[in-house]
């Protein structure tokens, strides 16, 4: 009888506790008299997520809805991961900071250039300036070509909603200069973005573009964007639908783009998982042209070391490239790089088969 009456006692405590646990979040008050105050055992809602009397219903952490990153920013994990960063020769790296604010850079490569096969070095010069409020770079090398961004996300004019980024890359042609200004609006759910540029990421004459990103839940997310050709009075169009969790990524992309023999259709497929978070990532694209059937894909992979880091990446032409960086001391790294792409290199003088193409480059980094 003792035992029976203990666990009729504490079947009802324990449903007193889940049932004003219950009301206390959901009307603010408390259904028994017997329940546990915040001073006795905390916040109701941090009880209720711990708690066993609720039975599991509780434990969920509820996700709250925020705004996407800006559409041009969506797939960015992915290139990471499937498009690695390789060089050709020896490359060094050294930055200096002369105050808090501002620092200065200079870039050296010698058997090899940004430019291709016909620059066998290069040298280039940067400064940066940076705040709370604004970012200022500028790059100038030895071919003439200047680059400057000036980076504000939040105007303090507009509730630190809006943020701009001014573009401008002046090359030894003039005809080849670019310029963009891209305007940001970030809602709690939402952000829409503006575009107005000249000879913009490879498309001739003036440009102007606008997108929009929906959070829809806590994990879906979809977007939409044109862009209209002034020269030619052309449009492009595209789509994005996005799902994201803590452990993995999917994306779909849609998009329209005028050729040279009419539409052209491209639909891509991006998936991204955080085998272990902040050390093992895996990513894979696919993009298929309905309209010519070409298609390509990559697969690409990063694993974040203790003292270095490991990228690797392969295509559907065959082409793999690799970056291996170790840390010799605070702010001094060592990169080693490879590629090598089969079928891609000069013909063979005897056989006119094609041959195979390699590049090889190790490089260092001084500073941050």
């Amino acid at each position: 009888w003792r035992k029976m009456r203990a666990a009729a006692l504490g079947l009802y405590s324990a449903s007193c506790s889940a049932a004003a646990t219950t009301a206390a979040l959901r009307f603010g008050h408390a259904l028994c008299e017997d329940a546990p105050s915040e001073s006795e055992s905390g916040s109701l809602l941090d009880t209720a997520s711990v708690d066993d009397d609720t039975f599991g219903l509780l434990k969920e952490t509820v996700q709250e809805m925020k705004a996407p990153a800006p559409f041009e920013r969506w797939a960015d994990d992915v290139k990471r991961l499937t498009h690695v960063g390789t060089f050709a020769g020896a490359k060094l790296d050294l930055s200096k900071p002369l105050t808090t604010n501002f620092q200065v850079s200079h870039r050296v490569q010698l058997g090899g250039s940004p430019y291709g096969p016909q620059a066998n070095e290069y040298y280039q010069f940067g400064a940066q300036f940076f705040n709370d409020s604004v970012v200022a770079m500028s790059t100038v090398d030895q071919m003439g070509m200047v680059e400057a961004q000036l980076i504000m996300p939040s105007l303090p004019f507009a509730d630190k909603k809006l943020g701009s980024k001014v573009i401008t890359v002046f090359q030894p042609e003039a005809k080849h200069d670019m310029m963009w200004v891209d305007l940001d609006y970030t809602g709690e759910t939402s952000v829409g973005s503006f575009r107005a540029g000249k000879n913009v990421q490879g498309m001739p004459g003036p440009l102007f573009g606008v997108s929009y990103s929906q959070a829809v839940t806590p994990q879906l997310s979809m977007a939409g964007e044109a862009q209209f050709l002034v020269e030619g009075s052309r449009a492009i169009t595209g789509s994005t639908v996005k799902y994201e969790t803590p452990k993995w990524t999917a994306i779909s992309t849609w998009q329209l783009s005028p050729g040279q023999g009419g539409d052209m259709h491209s639909i891509s497929a991006m998936y991204h998982r955080k085998v272990m978070p902040n050390r093992v990532n895996l990513a894979t694209e696919l993009t298929v042209s309905p309209t010519t059937l070409d298609s390509q894909v990559a697969l690409g992979a990063d694993f974040q070391l203790r003292q270095g880091s490991v990228s690797a990446a392969i295509d559907g032409s065959g082409k793999m490239s690799s970056v291996i960086q170790t840390r010799i001391s605070p702010g001094m790294n060592l990169t080693f790089s490879a590629e090598a792409q089969f079928g891609a290199g000069a013909p063979d003088p005897a056989t006119g088969a094609p041959g195979d193409s390699y590049k090889f480059g190790y490089g260092l980094q001084i500073g941050n």
